[in-house]
């Protein structure tokens, strides 16, 4: 997948596969970049034909990034408040190293974050959290987790077990129905 890519999407190709492989994301699909930082992800996804959004809550951040890749659609926003984008608009939702997971993914900013991130996604889409272990900006550790629709996929961590995986899923999913209920 993407050979040719090397390092200009700002992720490793092995973060790459693991995100867009499994997913089997069409050329042309709707994806919202949260926490796009300098853009080179949206800038790398344009030229793969993807229709892409990028959004970091730092207005220092996206105007740095609109100057050094204009033409790309880059915004100023925030997960912890609503997003500035209608309902389901979006095939794919990456969240990378949100300050809103640094913690622990059951703080009520984590919740809530998830809950408006989640209200862009498209019946059928996937909302796909990236956040490293340690905040250096090492590729590994990273935990990942995607939540398609009414199915939650617990995080990889290495070594998990099933029986942990299994009550991150369910603790996830109750955090979830409770932080959208109170949206």
């Amino acid at each position: 997948l993407f050979p040719w890519m090397g390092n200009r999407s700002g992720l490793s190709r092995r973060m790459l596969r693991h995100l867009f492989y499994p997913r089997q994301i069409a050329i042309g699909s709707r994806i919202l970049d949260a926490g796009c930082r300098s853009g080179r992800l949206v800038e790398f996804l344009e030229e793969m034909s993807f229709q892409v959004v990028g959004v970091d809550s730092r207005p220092e951040t996206v105007l740095r990034a609109r100057r050094k890749r204009p033409g790309l659609d880059l915004r100023c926003a925030s997960p912890s408040a609503r997003l500035p984008f209608p309902e389901h608009s979006f095939d794919l939702v990456l969240a990378r190293d949100l300050p809103e997971y640094r913690q622990s993914l059951f703080s009520p900013e984590a919740l809530q974050a998830t809950a408006h991130l989640l209200s862009v996604v498209r019946p059928g889409g996937e909302l796909v959290i990236v956040s490293r272990v340690t905040p250096q900006w090492s590729n590994y550790p990273v935990v990942t987790f995607a939540v398609r629709g009414e199915t939650m996929f617990p995080p990889r961590i290495s070594g998990a077990e099933d029986m942990v995986a299994q009550q991150w899923r369910e603790q996830a999913s109750q955090a979830l129905q409770r932080a959208s209920r109170r949206l």
